[in-house]
């Protein structure tokens, strides 16, 4: 069970001229963050918020390691792209010990960036096992409904040899709003299988809180990190976000990732052609 929320008090020292360079982002310098909120859940999950936090009534997308890279680099993409605030943190004394630092700003491994146009959880690491998955689920539609988001969001890569058609996305709604506009852009529903990990998990937790959650799953490569297939799910999404997401730099990483992979092929093609030209026992 969840504990109740408090506040906290200010962890800054409070000194103006720390707070004038932490402000215009000098580098080196670790923001400090005054702490409004804190819950604790199962498997001593801990969910912790910052002041200025203002993310009332916005979609939640969340990011956690699956079978491909599609949802982190979507919503690493989303929270550069629209400079999304860090306004919280999720944290558990179960996970290894470790930070993650971005402009110099240190945070846990599961940061909460977001405003009212968009909130994107997410988590590059594996989660140690199915206790904490369970409560940062809980965590997560804690703080989803305290916040009255607009729903629930997760992304899912299908790992393919050969990708055929990044256009269509697959989805899965308790939204009909959402699965009406979906099936309009030519979209495809999942009507049967089985989606494993975090995904999974909230696609099955969610409706049992009065929580609206939607998933969107795209076919990317299995080879390597596809940006293509992040960007198809972000097109998909544009209909929902509260402003413009230009996925310019995203679609040009996904140029530069297959000239690096054809090259790649190239070169070995050239090696193993090098090396059958040479006579058997040429080489011990």
């Amino acid at each position: 069970m969840a504990e109740e929320g408090k506040g906290k008090a200010e962890t800054g020292k409070g000194k103006a001229e720390e707070k004038d360079e932490v402000e215009n982002g000098t580098e080196g310098i670790c923001p400090m963050y005054q702490v409004v909120f804190e819950r604790t859940y199962d498997a001593g999950v801990k969910l912790r918020e910052f002041s200025g936090i203002d993310v009332h009534g916005a979609h939640i997308l969340d990011s956690f390691p699956s079978l491909s890279l599609t949802s982190i680099l979507c919503c690493g993409y989303l929270t550069e792209q629209l400079d999304l605030p860090l306004v919280g943190v999720i944290s558990c004394s179960q996970m290894a010990p470790k930070c993650v630092i971005q402009g110099s700003a240190a945070s846990h491994v599961i940061r909460i960036h977001g405003d009212r146009r968009l909130v994107v959880i997410q988590c590059e690491y594996k989660l140690p096992n199915a206790e904490v998955s369970n409560g940062i689920i809980s965590a997560i539609l804690d703080f989803a409904q305290r916040h009255n988001s607009a729903g629930i969001i997760t992304i899912e890569g299908m790992p393919r040899e050969k990708v055929e058609d990044y256009d269509t996305v697959q989805y899965l709604s308790t939204s009909s709003q959402f699965a009406k506009v979906m099936k309009e852009q030519g979209h495809k529903p999942v009507t049967s299988g089985v989606i494993a990990g975090m995904t999974g998990l909230m696609l099955a937790e969610a409706p049992l809180h009065n929580q609206h959650v939607s998933c969107m799953l795209s076919s990317c490569l299995a080879s390597h990190p596809d940006p293509r297939a992040a960007v198809s799910i972000i097109k998909a999404m544009k209909s929902f976000l509260e402003c413009e997401v230009d996925t310019t730099d995203l679609e040009s990483k996904a140029n530069k990732i297959d000239e690096a992979v054809k090259s790649l092929l190239r070169d070995n093609q050239q090696q193993e052609e090098l090396s059958s030209s040479f006579p058997d026992g040429m080489y011990m």
